[in-house]
């Protein structure tokens, strides 16, 4: 089975799949072709049912905690440490998440990021110090295609999106993911060049990391965020 096509859906007692449909707002047959064998008048209490698309849209706090507090539960316990923990950490911050998938947790519109997702695996990253990439905060940002390279050279945990009209900074901390940007932002603006922007990163991180130290750049977003970011490219036919 292909998790990356949707997420998951604790089946509770008296769930039915009018009410699962509604609630995530995709067709009863789409459901059923997902699931194959599904027998839509007998669903199975603590059963899975994979959600294609998978976007929530909910109306209350209950909603949220009956769907999502039960499939953490079940699924944070098989996550690492690290990233079990930070979860925990967010819920604490921001509430519950949005999406939970086998392998990714999501928040939407959550304090200053467009989405945060912590994933359970990790990419190694060695600059400019050892640690493990698997906290994602997007905004909402317009980079001019021409400062891409630019941005890659100076971090490759940088995702500028184009035609999304937004930016991806992925690290182990939320401090680490406002510094790239508002370091990214410099860099856009003219105001540093690839060396000028390792530079302050090193020093930032060192005063972070090593010194207990919570620079500017750590605390939070130093510009304001675009609006109309997004760029769907030319229709040619």
């Amino acid at each position: 089975m292909d998790y990356r096509k949707g997420q998951y859906h604790l089946v509770h007692q008296g769930d039915n799949l009018e009410n699962i449909s509604q609630f995530y707002r995709v067709n009863p047959s789409e459901i059923l072709a997902y699931n194959p064998g599904l027998n839509p008048q007998s669903l199975t209490p603590n059963s899975y049912l994979l959600i294609p698309g998978g976007s929530q849209m909910r109306d209350t706090a209950a909603e949220e905690a009956h769907l999502v507090q039960p499939l953490l539960t079940q699924l944070l316990p098989f996550w690492p440490k690290p990233q079990r923990d930070k979860v925990n950490e967010f819920i604490q911050k921001f509430g519950l998440p949005q999406e939970v998938g086998m392998g990714q947790v999501t928040w939407f519109n959550n304090g200053p990021w467009k989405r945060t997702t912590i994933h359970r695996h990790t990419v190694e990253h060695d600059s400019p110090t050892a640690h493990n990439d698997f906290v994602a905060s997007t905004i909402d940002y317009k980079v001019p295609t021409h400062y891409f390279g630019m941005l890659a050279d100076f971090d490759g945990s940088l995702y500028p999106d184009r035609t999304a009209g937004e930016v991806t900074a992925k690290c182990d901390l939320e401090e680490m993911n406002f510094m790239a940007l508002n370091i990214m932002h410099d860099m856009v603006t003219g105001k540093k060049n690839v060396q000028q922007a390792l530079d302050v990163a090193v020093e930032i991180e060192k005063a972070f990391r090593l010194h207990g130290e919570k620079p500017l750049y750590t605390q939070g977003l130093q510009f304001k965020l675009g609006v109309n970011t997004a760029d769907p490219g030319p229709q040619v036919f």
